[in-house]
């Protein structure tokens, strides 16, 4: 894969002898573990050779990430019974080269950009639902209660109107990541660095999956709170920060432009997510890429965010009154 995604001159000059010679007719995401137990990340180029390539057409991009295959014990990769009918449709969006979200599309390419479907097709909302925002407050009042910020977790919501809120994503807008937040970097500690400097009540944020990205709490803090961070070294796991907070390496901020509060920016969290299948060891989640970054929110009558909406849903969610006064007072943030 870091054939098709490397920005180093000597691949890009490699790209630019091939397209000179061979037009590139498509190019397959393959199963991060097809080739288990080696781990590499792999991808398909299908070239049509002895015809330059021309610049106006279109390769086909394929996302065939999952092939219905799992590891078994001893015995590798195995089908899980899925693979005729994935391989099916596989084949049908390749033959026809469909444009589908989530899956594939075609686009125009040069040597200078990336070859691959993660950085092109467009994101599948079909699946999200309000477990998934549900399942964002409770790992954010697991974390609090891990480190000592909730004594016990309730069921509560914190708004119990009568209102049923639904999550319509099909109805809602594109908008930028970097018109409503600042993406900036994080003053980087060692762990041994800010282990001398000893245990106290502020979070070390890591590019860790788990537990808010928080691998310890100590006496140091570099990074305000009420901000979003994400792992720029992995997988690009995003998380709401809404305490002040140290960080090591590859730890990016998205500080809110506008009012945010630990809600909204839950919200935000779980859209973010959906983008974590273009991010891998071989591919991350960085500040170029994230300015870049387009996702759908809902949008009130003037075109906007509804900041407003966003709000009031999490706060009609199962465990969001265990966020009650857990998260900072609203700031706005103009030294960026």
């Amino acid at each position: 894969m870091s054939c098709a995604t490397s920005k180093a001159s000597k691949t890009i000059a490699v790209r630019k002898r091939i397209l000179a010679k061979h037009m590139l007719k498509s190019v397959f995401s393959m199963p991060n573990d097809l080739f288990h137990p080696v781990g590499v990340v792999t991808c398909i180029m299908v070239f049509q050779a002895g015809n330059p390539h021309r610049a106006n057409f279109k390769p086909y991009f394929g996302y065939l990430k999952d092939d219905g295959f799992h590891k078994k014990r001893n015995q590798g990769r195995v089908d899980a019974g899925n693979w005729l009918s994935i391989k099916s449709d596989w084949i049908s969006m390749s033959t026809n080269r469909e444009s589908v979200a989530g899956k594939s599309i075609t686009v125009e390419i040069d040597a200078n950009m990336e070859w691959c479907a993660e950085a092109y097709i467009e994101t599948s909302y079909d699946s999200l639902n309000d477990c998934d925002f549900v399942e964002s407050i409770k790992d954010l009042v697991a974390h609090y209660f891990s480190i000592g910020k909730l004594s016990e977790i309730k069921l509560d919501e914190m708004d119990k109107s009568d209102e049923i809120l639904r999550v319509i994503p099909e109805k809602w807008h594109w908008f930028s990541l970097s018109d409503f937040f600042f993406i900036v970097g994080s003053k980087s500690f060692t762990k041994n660095q800010i282990s001398e400097i000893g245990g106290g009540g502020y979070p070390y944020v890591v590019t860790s999956s788990m537990n808010n990205g928080v691998e310890g709490l100590y006496n140091h803090w570099t990074e305000q709170g009420n901000v979003l961070t994400i792992d720029s070294a992995t997988v690009g796991s995003c998380f709401y920060q809404a305490f002040n907070f140290s960080a090591s390496d590859h730890v990016e901020k998205l500080i809110p432009k506008f009012e945010m509060n630990a809600f909204i920016g839950l919200f935000v969290k779980t859209v973010l997510d959906l983008e974590k299948f273009r991010y891998g060891y071989g591919r991350k989640f960085a500040q170029m890429r994230l300015k870049r970054t387009r996702i759908r929110l809902p949008s009130n009558n003037g075109g906007e965010p509804d900041w407003r909406f966003m709000e009031k849903f999490m706060k009609s969610l199962p465990y969001s009154g265990n966020l009650k006064g857990k998260q900072n007072v609203n700031v706005f943030r103009n030294e960026y």
